[in-house]
């Protein structure tokens, strides 16, 4: 697997491309279509792939999240899976954030961006700007 990837997927990303009613289905389209035309490595964690199948299983459809199972299973992103490593450093970023709502696996994203030296997210949520990453989508 290659080390050097341009963004880190996000669950939001995800369920915008799968979701067409999602607010950000434009916007996560367009940027997953411009990552494919520049030829450029887009990457997610199990962890992301996890939250986006039961995301849109509870909220949306059992149905659409195994669409999304089989379009992660053909192989379409390359997978970073969460070691005790980076897991330890996800906590480390939780218990320092210290507000409502701070979701782990947005935690995790950072860890992961940071140890692989990914520049952005693709994604749609703040949180990532206080981190110093930015946002792709």
């Amino acid at each position: 697997m290659s080390t050097h990837f341009e963004a880190l997927v996000d669950s939001d990303a995800f369920i915008g491309l799968f979701f067409e009613q999602d607010v950000h289905f434009a916007r996560a389209g367009a940027a997953f279509r411009h990552f494919a035309k520049v030829g450029n490595v887009l990457v997610t964690t199990n962890l992301v792939i996890t939250e986006t199948a039961a995301m849109l299983s509870r909220r949306i459809s059992y149905p659409l999240a195994c669409r999304f199972i089989e379009y992660i299973q053909a192989g379409n992103f390359p997978i970073i899976y969460v070691d005790k490593q980076l897991q330890d450093s996800t906590h480390t970023i939780f218990l320092a954030h210290q507000r409502e709502k701070t979701s782990p696996v947005d935690c995790s994203n950072v860890a992961v961006a940071r140890y692989y030296s990914i520049p952005s997210i693709l994604g749609f949520d703040g949180f990532y700007k206080d981190y110093g990453l930015s946002l792709a989508g």
